[in-house]
């Protein structure tokens, strides 16, 4: 079974050829928790007519992905405090709850996912600057200019 809703992805649980280009380039991945399985169960359980970001901003969940933060943020501390480097954070698609990334001016934006903003809050705090991607697999000819884009940055890295 996959993770993801469906219609959220062309790609299932795992990417293959985000796999295969992080392995090409030596690159180890840490994969983090789904925030909106983490918070409202596997089916997404909410009220009727209520939408998986509405339920994810809510008190509890909020609370919840908060607790998920820190925890993926001690596990990167654990591995940066080992020698090795933070290259950067993969988000989800744009319409993810949870998970989307968008760029603002000073960093994510109020679009991104709530995880993600709330990442990219911890890490600063523990004094990272991280780099924040989308890989947009929703759509595939975005999804290839995303891994393309993330390949050429492991390229000059």
């Amino acid at each position: 079974q996959q993770p993801r809703d469906d219609g959220a992805a062309h790609a299932h649980a795992q990417d293959p050829r985000l796999v295969q280009i992080c392995h090409d380039h030596r690159l180890g991945i840490l994969q983090m928790p789904c925030p909106e399985i983490q918070a409202l169960g596997f089916s997404r359980k909410r009220a009727p007519g209520r939408s998986i970001r509405d339920a994810l901003n809510d008190g509890a969940c909020v609370d919840r992905c908060q607790r998920l933060t820190q925890d993926i943020a001690a596990r990167i501390d654990a591995y940066l405090d080992q020698g090795y480097t933070l290259v950067a954070v993969l988000g989800g698609n744009p319409q993810s709850p949870g998970c989307a990334v968008h760029q603002g001016s000073g960093g994510l934006d109020e679009r991104s996912g709530l995880l993600m903003r709330q990442l990219e809050c911890e890490l600063r705090r523990r004094g990272h600057a991280p780099r924040f991607l989308s890989v947009r697999d929703h759509d595939p000819e975005l999804h290839r200019i995303d891994l393309a884009a993330l390949e050429s940055l492991l390229a000059r890295t």
